[in-house]
């Protein structure tokens, strides 16, 4: 999806400056991945970043559109949700992995009325990060 979007920015401009409709100046192209402004999130218990906060960084690193980086995270999390529940694992490289996993049925003691109840298998899943991720939050510091 990502390059999609770069080809429809990168691709019509470069055209028409190699048919000569463009000075030759319009091919220089700003680089897509500009160094970012620091970012600092408060280290409080009750720091959240969600999905517009998400994807409002995206917007700035990348010069996309608001509408265009809330498609590309919405594809990106669908895609995880979807192979997660069939059962797949997701790994992702330097991050971590999402891994389904099955939670054995249990009998549970309802406390107003005494009676057991019984409750099935449950699928969960556990995120398991990797070893640079873990790193950064141990060490409350992130270089990229």
């Amino acid at each position: 999806m990502l390059a999609s979007v770069l080809s429809r920015r990168l691709l019509p401009r470069t055209a028409a400056a190699l048919h000569g409709a463009l000075p030759a100046t319009a091919l220089a192209v700003p680089p897509l991945v500009a160094s970012p402004p620091a970012r600092s999130f408060s280290a409080s218990s009750d720091a959240k970043i969600g999905r517009d906060a998400l994807a409002d960084i995206l917007c700035k690193e990348y010069g996309l559109k608001m509408s265009e980086s809330r498609r590309i995270m919405d594809t990106v999390f669908d895609t995880i949700v979807e192979a997660v529940t069939n059962k797949e694992t997701v790994s992702i490289s330097g991050f971590g992995k999402f891994v389904p996993t099955m939670s054995a049925g249990r009998n549970y003691r309802n406390i107003q009325t005494g009676a057991s109840v019984y409750k099935g298998p449950t699928m969960k899943v556990k995120f398991r990060p990797y070893k640079h991720f873990k790193e950064c939050v141990e060490e409350g510091k992130f270089e990229k």
